[in-house]
C-alpha cells in the first residue's frame, strides 16, 4: 500500500584530477569540478514482490563526452561487491546517466541487504578514462508498507454523509488511534503499524525478520496527518476515509534519524465490523505516538 501513507559528493573530473570528498546528505554525490558538469548519484534498495536490489541513478548537469560517461557500475558493502547492469529503457538523454541495478536477490540475500540500509557503502563508477570511488549511504526501500488497494469507496446514494460533515465524523474516529497487521511468507514474517496521533502526528512502523538472520525495522514520522475524503453510509454498513500526510524524518535499526519529504497516503475504512488499511483487514488499537528506534 501507500503508507499514510551520502554521503559523498565528490568534485571530480572524469580524467586526471585530484578528488576533493565533501558531505551530502541521503545517498546523494556530486562529482563536480570547477567548469565542469556536475554527475549526481542516488544510491538506494528497491523491493518488490519479496525481492530486493540494489538502484543507482545517474544524471549529468550537462553533458559529458562519450570517454567520461560510465561503462561499468558497482558497490561494494557487506563484505561483498554487487555489480550492477543499466536498465534497458533508463533515461539516455546526453544529461542522464542511466539506472544501474543489481540482479534480485530473495530470502537470506535478501535479508542481508536490508540490513544495510542508513549505511555506507562504496559506489564505483567506470569510464574508459578511469574509475572513481565515492562513498555514499545506502537509502531505505521506498516501500513502506503491504501493497493494498487506496482506490476511492464507491458513489455516494441517497442518504449517505459526504462532505465536510463526513470529513469531521471519521477525524474524529481515527484520531488516536492506529492500526497494525502481520503476514508471513516462507522464511520472512513482516508486521506494519500505522498510528495516527492525537496532535496530529502519525508514525509509521514496519519490522521484518528473516529465520536465521534476525531483524530489521524502519519507522517514519509526520506532522500532520490529515482526513481529505470520507463517507459515511446512510444505513451504517460502511465508513471510510482518506488520510494524506508527509513524513519528515526515517529511523533504521542501522541508522539514526534522517529527514526525508515523503508524500504519504492511505486508506482506512470498516465495513460488516472488520476495520481495514487500503483493502487489508487490521487490528486496532490506542496510537503509540513516540519513537521506537
Amino acid at each position: 500500500m501507500r503508507s499514510l501513507d551520502t554521503r559523498g559528493t565528490v568534485t571530480a573530473v572524469f580524467g586526471p584530477r585530484r578528488l576533493a570528498l565533501l558531505v551530502a546528505p541521503l545517498a546523494l554525490l556530486c562529482l563536480a569540478p570547477t567548469g565542469h558538469a556536475t554527475v549526481r548519484a542516488k544510491t538506494s534498495l528497491a523491493t518488490k514482490s519479496g525481492a530486493t536490489r540494489i538502484v543507482v541513478k545517474l544524471k549529468s548537469s550537462r553533458r559529458l563526452p562519450a570517454a567520461s560517461r560510465p561503462r561499468a557500475v558497482s558497490v561494494k558493502a557487506g563484505g561483498r561487491t554487487y555489480r550492477l547492469k543499466r536498465v534497458r529503457g533508463a533515461r539516455t538523454a546526453a544529461v542522464g546517466l542511466g539506472t544501474w541495478r543489481s540482479r534480485a536477490y530473495r530470502r537470506s540475500a535478501a535479508a542481508k541487504l536490508l540490513k544495510l540500509a542508513g549505511k555506507r557503502v562504496t559506489l564505483k563508477v567506470r569510464s574508459r578514462v578511469g574509475t572513481r570511488s565515492l562513498r555514499p549511504r545506502l537509502a531505505s526501500p521506498r516501500r513502506t508498507a503491504p501493497p493494498g488497494d487506496t482506490t476511492p469507496p464507491a458513489e455516494p446514494q441517497a442518504g449517505d454523509i459526504t462532505g465536510q460533515r463526513a470529513i469531521d465524523q471519521l477525524t474524529a474516529e481515527l484520531r488516536g488511534g492506529s492500526v497494525r497487521r502481520s503476514q508471513t511468507s516462507g522464511d520472512l514474517s513482516e508486521s506494519f503499524e500505522l498510528h495516527l496521533c492525537a496532535d496530529a502526528r502519525f508514525r509509521y512502523y514496519h519490522h521484518q525478520s528473516y529465520v536465521g538472520l534476525g531483524p530489521s525495522a524502519t519507522e517514519k514520522l509526520g506532522n500532520p496527518w490529515t482526513v481529505v475524503e470520507a463517507l459515511v453510509r446512510g444505513d451504517g454498513s460502511y465508513r471510510g476515509a482518506r488520510v494524506r500526510g508527509a513524513f519528515t524524518h526515517q529511523r533504521t535499526f542501522n541508522s539514526g534519524q534522517q529527514a526525508i519529504n515523503e508524500p504519504a497516503e492511505a486508506l482506512i475504512e470498516h465495513q460488516n465490523g472488520q476495520w481495514y488499511w487500503d483493502k487489508q483487514a487490521v487490528q486496532t488499537g490506542q496510537a503509540s505516538c513516540d519513537p521506537t528506534l
